[in-house]
């Protein structure tokens, strides 16, 4: 026995109610399809094929745009993509040019000052030829 508010119902009495109330469901379901069947939705006849044929312009518009867009992430994903490998690609240039200013200057440095003087004076006489 289940009490509620203080009064005991059988399981009995709550089954034989959710089987009254499964049959009239099923019965209202029923009635609703075989009316369904008997009454076929009617055809939907344009009015202004005018209009229709802009909504079907439209639609075909807005499939257009999605695709643009995507191509238009897509290509923008890409160029980013390029930029930071050319960003790498310059950073490493730089770091190399770095590494050969300071090879040349080191070698430079251990030359004597005869050599150096005299390497800047043929630099100087040709200038001047110039």
């Amino acid at each position: 026995m289940i009490t509620i508010r203080g009064k005991e119902i059988k399981p009995e009495t709550i089954t034989l109610w959710l089987n009254i109330i499964s049959f009239l469901v099923g019965v209202i379901f029923y009635a609703d399809m075989i009316f369904n069947f008997s009454h076929p939705p009617t055809e939907i006849i344009p009015e202004n094929k005018a209009k229709d044929s802009l909504l079907v312009i439209d639609a075909r518009l807005h499939e257009d745009i999605t695709g643009l867009k995507m191509q238009q992430d897509s290509l923008v994903y890409e160029l980013r993509n390029n930029q930071v490998k050319a960003d790498k690609g310059m950073q490493q240039e730089v770091t190399e040019r770095k590494q050969l200013y300071s090879t040349i200057h080191s070698d430079w440095d251990k030359l004597p000052a005869q050599v150096q003087d005299n390497y800047v004076n043929q630099l100087l006489i040709k200038l001047k030829k110039q």
